[in-house]
């Protein structure tokens, strides 16, 4: 969705709307002055009402003129200094300033830092009320242009979206992926009006089940939801993939999703990048793993708690390992340095879950394979990145196609694609879910059969348990027991950031490490042995020095 539509589909109670306008009476009577301010005040991905703000000028082209620039001369020749000092003249609490010599309101491509000076307290509070309990959507204005909200209007600018979703710049990869793209951007708009009906479910369970600044993001981003529902793909120059804007159904988190859509039904295919490298990189042991029907993660998580305590086998636990196993993985197939994923795991588990995961067989096969795969194309950068990823999001989609297939060979339709989540789907079925389900499983499993593909497709259970923000344990040594993993799941898992390798005598475990041989001119494989022990010293010290780098336990 463009960034026009975006700010259109917003909304606001009349009551703050009033509060507002009775501050700022220009805004009132100019409606770009009330687009810039309304804009500015609506609380961003964190759910925070910023003071600062950093804005392009295609956003601020757009408050003055209510519209996109037709073209980039059109843009060049818009002053946003200009526009920015009218508002300052104007009363309205907006100031910018640039950095140094470099003139961002003089280029497109750069960003404008934007304050907000002097706020009353009461406008900013009742910003942040704005994303908390709403009952449907009466009584709501747009942020645009304060008219009332009305079906007839959500069903033009809904127009407008699905034209701007149709006419990309970027064409799919393949015919294979264009006709998944058709699909998926065909599903209609009533399947997605449920998230009004839901939302006051929604905000409840959110309310019950976050707290501090997660809550507020989560019922920003619900919000976001309910004005705009629908959902449009386009497709990217670098992978097979289609990608749709941030906040949406497909980008919230699962419980919050299956909240909103609780009718829906999830399918995904099962180990989908490691069934994909089996047959592409030979694996064996991952082959007979997956054939057999076995789970890498079950596995993992069973050496795991055999080898630390029983005591801690709870559902809660599993869980909570099974997503870092899983977050862990990925980062070893694309590349990641196995000393960072080491940290990693040491850092959200134990240097124990560290030593399990690197010693199991399959994990061990797939490092040496990816090493091959890597040396054999000059090493571990960015370009073979991108490689191995297009090659793995292009078989996923294959793999998925005979669901698209038979959605558009029905001439009737009795269910929907309602998202597609890149190695699965959600599937609304109007009718004869019973008779339909079982068909499109044995169609995909076939598919992968077809394929070499050691993988299948899975109906994921429709539970709405939260299970936390990301994986975040607190860390562990072995042997402990009596209270299990403490609950403590504030710390988020962005990826496997590296932290000071220990000293000690606990074991070791072989790492590949690169290096360039400038007499070869290439690069070369060599191995390195490193300790697995506990980090928690050296992530205290880094605490003392740096709090904010490791966060806070409690």
């Amino acid at each position: 969705m463009t960034i026009e539509t975006a700010i259109k589909r917003r909304t606001w109670s009349q009551s703050f709307y009033t509060l507002v306008t009775d501050r700022y009476p220009a805004a009132k009577h100019h409606p770009p002055y009330l687009r810039a301010l309304l804009d500015l005040l609506f609380p961003n991905s964190e759910g925070e009402c910023a003071q600062v703000r950093e804005v392009y000028r295609e956003r601020i082209f757009l408050w003055a003129h209510g519209r996109r620039p037709r073209n980039i001369a059109e843009l060049d020749r818009f002053n946003s200094g200009e526009f920015l000092n009218e508002l300052r003249s104007a009363g309205l609490p907006i100031n910018y300033f640039t950095r140094g010599w470099f003139d961002p309101l003089s280029c497109s491509s750069a960003p404008t830092k934007i304050i907000l000076e002097k706020m009353p307290s009461a406008i900013r509070r009742a910003a942040l009320r704005e994303v908390k309990p709403v009952t449907g959507m009466e009584g709501r204005v747009y942020v645009t242009t304060g008219k009332p909200y009305t079906e007839r209007r959500d069903r033009y600018l809904y127009t407008g979206e699905r034209k701007a979703a149709t006419q990309v710049e970027v064409p799919a990869r393949s015919p294979l992926a264009q006709e998944c793209l058709d699909t998926f951007n065909s599903t209609p708009r009533r399947l997605f009006l449920v998230t009004r009906e839901n939302h006051q479910a929604v905000i409840d369970y959110i309310t019950g089940t976050r707290d501090g600044d997660e809550r507020i993001r989560r019922l920003v981003e619900a919000q976001r939801i309910v004005d705009s529902p629908e959902i449009f793909y386009r497709p990217v120059e670098n992978s097979a993939r289609m990608y749709c804007r941030k906040s949406s159904l497909a980008s919230c988190p699962s419980d919050v999703r299956r909240t909103f859509v609780p009718d829906w039904t999830e399918v995904d295919l099962k180990h989908a990048h490691l069934s994909i490298l089996a047959r592409d990189w030979n694996l064996k042991e991952a082959r007979a793993l997956l054939e057999s029907g076995g789970s890498l993660w079950d596995e993992l998580t069973n050496e795991y708690l055999y080898k630390v305590s029983a005591e801690w086998d709870t559902p809660e636990v599993r869980d909570r390992l099974r997503q870092i196993w899983k977050a862990a993985l990925p980062s070893i197939i694309y590349g990641q340095h196995t000393v960072d994923v080491a940290r990693g795991l040491v850092y959200y588990a134990d240097h124990m879950a560290a030593a399990v995961f690197f010693q199991h067989p399959v994990v061990a096969e797939l490092l040496a394979a990816r090493d091959d795969w890597f040396g054999e194309r000059g090493g571990i950068n960015a370009q073979t990145k991108l490689e191995l990823s297009e090659k793995i999001s292009e078989t996923e989609l294959e793999l998925l196609y005979p669901i698209v297939q038979m959605f558009r060979d029905m001439k009737r339709p009795d269910w929907h694609i309602g998202l597609y989540q890149y190695d699965g789907c959600s599937i609304h079925f109007a009718r004869r879910k019973e008779s339909w389900l079982p068909r499109i499983v044995n169609a995909v499993n076939e598919n992968a059969r077809r394929l070499g593909v050691p993988t299948s497709l899975e109906v994921v259970p429709l539970t709405t348990e939260y299970s936390g923000p990301k994986p975040s344990f607190k860390k562990l040594r072995p042997g402990q027991s009596g209270k299990g993993i403490p609950a403590d799941f504030r710390r988020p898992l962005h990826g496997f950031a590296s932290y000071t390798t220990p000293c000690d005598r606990t074991p070791k475990i072989t790492v590949t490490k690169w290096r360039y041989d400038h007499k070869e001119n290439k690069w070369c494989r060599g191995t390195r042995k490193i300790r697995l022990a506990t980090i928690q010293h050296d992530l205290e010290e880094l605490a003392k020095v740096n709090p904010g780098a490791v966060g806070k336990d409690e």
